[in-house]
């Protein structure tokens, strides 16, 4: 989400295949092992990369500026278990060897809150394919064990596609800083269906809501498009976020199947920030949860199953946890938590005092699209229809719910404002004119001239 430039808002049972579709990228030759693929990076000439078709590495000093950052998330790192999953590597990496523990000389793992305010996320959640005792083609268990997480594995073919380590970070690589005033020709590469929840109402400490899951095409669209459905917590003075949700963006995760991702950013996505575990900054404790790959069976089916999954942002000690809707299963209450961003990531950027370690003064719900380049095709949004295709139609998010700092909870609100639609998109509170219900829809189809 881009900050203060928002384009379409609303204010205020049986066997789960390795992959989650058929749109999954092809399967490699052989499987590579974790030692041989770091021997194969410390190895690596920029001779092989600078010019390859594919790659947009800009000179020698960029390349080995990402082969030393792929070095370093795995320096001195013990992976005895690796699988595919999406046609992804994943490596059980134990949890105080992961690069933002590691590297971040935290000493200690934080405590998850011993809660989550509401009994119910609302939709159950589908499982895992880490809870299912599944195999990848390789046979090799698509499981992590207790005291380990599954980290995606960040190859040097993945960052090259980029021109420099710094754009490769970026939510949105390729383009200008969101401050810097807009691109060329007045035009955004972005465009949104939000709902906005924000001043004058109180800080929040806690934000949930359920997503449904669609795979929206990007096809057509430029590099790194994506399309999304996410919760952001934002502090809007400090332009810092915490991001969570899912993302159709084939060139970031090699597959078109949507994946669970979260992004955050301390100062309005210019020098900071990261998707995932891919630079030191969220430290992830649940061994069951796949960050950037499907953690879901399929998706929803247009006038037909919807598949649901549940994200919320808690507040605790100062550090911002994620939980993922299984509050309500009292004996599993450690594994609703997937991990957090510690206060400290937010504590220094651009010399702003931060809020967002304390609490949230603006919160915002909805979709996204990026479409790689000016001139280029919008992708679809949500489920690539208009809200006025009705229920299981459109993309959904539902169960909306926050806690103030004073922990009074409350579900939907009456202060969303009024609704502003784009050509290509479009979006419907329950309740609308007055929006007073916990649930809105979003989406469209995309195209030119949006």
């Amino acid at each position: 989400m881009k900050l203060f430039r928002v384009l379409s808002v609303v204010l205020l049972g049986t066997m789960v295949a390795w992959s989650s579709s058929a749109d999954a990228q092809p399967l490699p030759a052989s499987f590579v092992g974790f030692s041989d693929f770091v021997a194969t990076v410390a190895s690596a000439s920029s001779r092989g990369f600078l010019g390859r078709p594919g790659m947009a590495v800009v000179s020698e000093a960029a390349f080995q500026e990402m082969r030393s950052h792929v070095l370093k998330l795995y320096d001195g790192v013990l992976v005895d278990h690796s699988f595919l999953l999406d046609a992804q590597y994943f490596d059980c990496i134990p949890i105080e060897q992961q690069p933002s523990v590691r590297l971040s000389g935290l000493q200690s793992i934080a405590t998850p809150p011993p809660s989550l305010p509401r009994a119910s996320a609302g939709h159950a959640n589908p499982p895992s394919p880490l809870e299912l005792g599944l195999s990848d083609p390789f046979g090799n268990q698509i499981e992590c064990p207790v005291g380990t997480i599954p980290m995606r594995r960040i190859t040097l073919e993945e960052v090259a596609h980029s021109k420099t380590l710094s754009e490769f970070f970026k939510k949105s690589p390729g383009e200008p800083p969101p401050f810097a005033g807009p691109p060329p020709g007045g035009s955004s590469l972005h465009e949104y269906s939000i709902m906005i929840f924000g001043s004058p109402n109180p800080p929040v400490i806690f934000a949930a809501t359920n997503l449904n899951v669609w795979n929206p095409s990007v096809t057509g669209s430029g590099p790194y498009a994506f399309s999304l459905s996410q919760l952001w917590m934002i502090n809007s003075q400090g332009e810092q976020t915490a991001e969570a949700g899912w993302q159709v963006s084939p060139d970031h995760y090699h597959t078109s199947n949507s994946v669970l991702f979260i992004y955050w950013t301390a100062d309005g996505y210019m020098s900071t920030g990261c998707y995932n575990l891919e630079c030191p900054a969220f430290v992830q404790t649940n061994n069951q949860v796949a960050l950037g790959a499907s953690n879901w069976t399929g998706s929803s089916v247009a006038g037909g199953q919807q598949v649901w999954y549940d994200v919320e942002w808690i507040n605790y000690n100062g550090n911002w946890w994620l939980a993922h809707g299984c509050d309500s299963i009292v004996d599993r209450q450690v594994t609703c938590f997937i991990g957090y961003y510690p206060a400290a990531v937010y504590s220094s950027a651009r010399g702003v005092s931060p809020t967002l370690p304390t609490y949230a003064n603006l919160v915002e719900f909805g979709g996204e699209v990026y479409s790689g380049d000016l001139g280029s095709f919008y992708p679809q949004m949500g489920s690539g229809a208009y809200v006025s295709a009705g229920p299981s139609y459109a993309a959904e998010q539902d169960g909306i719910c926050f806690q103030d700092n004073k922990l009074n909870l409350f579900c939907g609100s009456n202060t969303w404002g009024t609704q502003v639609n784009l050509p290509c998109y479009s979006i419907q509170c329950a309740g609308y004119p007055h929006c007073t219900g916990s649930s809105f829809y979003f989406g469209g189809p995309g195209g030119n001239g949006c």
